[in-house]
């Protein structure tokens, strides 16, 4: 008679790895907490930051994968992690967040840069430094630094001493034009 090959038992396969940080092995880690969140920044532009640009909650019925416009990122003392959710989610989560009143102050900061980053706003002076006229009678200038490679900014206003940007230089002109957009929206807020 002749002899029959039993094929051996296939040992257990390990499990995989999560393809993205919060996806979990669902017997494995527990889910994230539902409230207690706080918000961590203003909320971000989906399109320009998220590689996925989807909600990263993960609640008992599974994961809300919405596409996202705001990227709202939140943070928990009991969980080692940050999430990235929508708009639904935060004001879910978080305790007294006005998420879309974050997105709203978000879009108008947003809309504030392009207008002042616009090239079209900006014109070269007698010296070829970039010079934007402001409200007020605020005047931006964007020059070369004397004393090292690169560039700076001046903030001046009518009957006052004009600001300097400080410490290093600005590789690019628009570097120093963002830089000093920051410097302006630090002093308004």
């Amino acid at each position: 008679m002749p002899k029959l090959s039993v094929p051996a038992p296939t040992p257990p396969r390990p499990a995989q790895a999560p393809s993205h940080p919060l996806q979990r092995a669902p017997a494995l880690a527990p889910a994230p907490p539902t409230s207690g969140w706080r918000p961590v920044g203003p909320p971000l532009d989906a399109d320009n930051l998220s590689p996925l640009g989807l909600c990263e909650f993960r609640c008992g019925n599974g994961q809300c994968n919405r596409r996202l416009r705001w990227i709202h990122r939140l943070a928990h003392p009991a969980w080692p992690e940050q999430l990235h959710v929508g708009c639904c989610c935060a004001r879910r989560l978080c305790d007294d967040y006005d998420a879309a009143g974050a997105e709203r102050d978000a879009m108008k900061l947003a809309q504030r840069r392009a207008t002042f980053m616009n090239p079209a706003r900006w014109q070269r002076n007698a010296k070829g430094n970039l010079v934007r006229e402001l409200y007020h009678g605020k005047k931006v200038t964007v020059f070369r630094s004397k004393y090292q490679q690169g560039y700076c900014y001046s903030i001046a206003a009518k009957k006052t001493e004009p600001v300097f940007s400080r410490g290093l230089p600005y590789s690019t002109e628009d570097e120093a034009r963002a830089g000093a957009l920051e410097f302006m929206e630090r002093k308004r807020g």
